[in-house]
């Protein structure tokens, strides 16, 4: 789990390190491709209709970006602190703790990349993000934990009875 963590947290440091306009041509292109599947005749709309569509989707799936990223981190953080035996009491909160530092971190990182700059918003969605992966970690192991439970009660009562 270690290493997917490292993997992950690699990952979100390689696309903060892209500059603005590799970045955004790149978010940008992806819009595109997207508008052209979702929206009929995208291709014969005006060019400025289709600049408006693909300039406010690209907007959303960069924050989107940003928040699954970090509900990444977030879920396989809390993962490597599970397999650590680490209690679910604690895991949840060192999760989140630790997100917001790197969510911090990386937004400080990109006021090093040409044409980037440090958005509080983007910490705060980072954030969120980070405590949604945990907490989702954290429902489905308490799912499965509560649901061992019952198999072990019921087969205990069974042998017992």
């Amino acid at each position: 789990m270690l290493v997917l963590l490292i993997l992950v947290m690699a990952f979100i440091f390689l696309m903060s390190s892209t500059n603005a306009v590799d970045s955004r041509n790149e978010s940008r292109a992806i819009s595109r491709v997207i508008c052209r599947i979702f929206i009929r005749d995208f291709d014969s709309l005006p060019f400025g209709t289709q600049e408006a569509h693909v300039g406010h989707l690209n907007q959303a799936l960069r924050k989107f970006a940003h928040f699954f990223e970090f509900a990444l981190l977030g879920s396989v953080f809390y993962m490597t602190l599970h397999t650590w035996g680490v209690k679910h009491k604690i895991a949840l909160p060192v999760t989140f703790g630790a997100g917001i530092v790197y969510a911090l971190t990386d937004e400080l990182h990109q006021g090093f990349v040409e044409g980037r700059a440090p958005e509080v918003p983007d910490v705060f969605l980072d954030a969120f993000g980070v405590f949604f992966g945990g907490l989702i970690v954290w429902i489905i192991l308490y799912a499965v934990m509560k649901r061992r439970k019952k198999k072990e009660e019921a087969a205990a009562a069974a042998s017992g009875a």
